[in-house]
This record gives C-alpha cells, sequence and structure tokens, in this order.
C-alpha cells in the first residue's frame, strides 16, 4: 500500500513538471526531485524536461541542438545515467535497483 501510495505521488509530481514551464542552467539545477519517504528508497531522481529542440529559439522553453548536447554531455559527465520512468516504477515497487546517479 504504501509503495502505491509513493508511485501516486511521483506520478503526480511528474505531471506536475509536464504541465509546467522551465528551463536549466549549464549546471543542471532542476527545481525538485523525487524523494520517497521510505528508508530502502532514498534516492533521489532528478526530472529533465525539454520542451523544444530548434535552432530557431523563439522562447525560453526552445533549447538549440548545441545546448541540449553540452547539457547532456554534462550530465554524463558528472555521472548521472539515463533511466526510463517504468524503471523509476519498477524500483518504486522494489523490483530492481537503480544506478547510482539516475536521471530521467
Amino acid at each position: 500500500m504504501k509503495k502505491n501510495i509513493l508511485l501516486i505521488i511521483a506520478l503526480y509530481v511528474l505531471a506536475t513538471f509536464a504541465a509546467s514551464s522551465f528551463s536549466f542552467s549549464t549546471t543542471i539545477a532542476p527545481s525538485s526531485h523525487i524523494r520517497p519517504n521510505d528508508e530502502h528508497l532514498g534516492i533521489e531522481v532528478p526530472v529533465l524536461m525539454y520542451h523544444h529542440i530548434s535552432n530557431d529559439v523563439t522562447s525560453e522553453a526552445v533549447v538549440t541542438p548545441g545546448k541540449f548536447q553540452s547539457d547532456m554531455y554534462m550530465l554524463k559527465k558528472n555521472g548521472y545515467t539515463g533511466i526510463f520512468l517504468t524503471e523509476l516504477v519498477d524500483y518504486l515497487n522494489g523490483h530492481i535497483e537503480l544506478p547510482e546517479r539516475p536521471i530521467i
């Protein structure tokens, strides 16, 4: 039951991110983290969202391919490993372990 509540909270947080618009600096500082409340689920999972990638930057929601590539390089350089949302769900349900520094 507790894991289902955590899953619902995580999905709510992700839906909230999907409905909002925000950008990141080159230091990759997400505005929020998913932090499960269980002791055995104490890992933080930053969630990044890029609304649009284009050379035609018309708003803060658009990043250039070069900026996106630079951001991905910095994440890799700093030891982050990309995971799928389904992997977060599997982790919350206790089916898998996540890498040391996961990111969605």
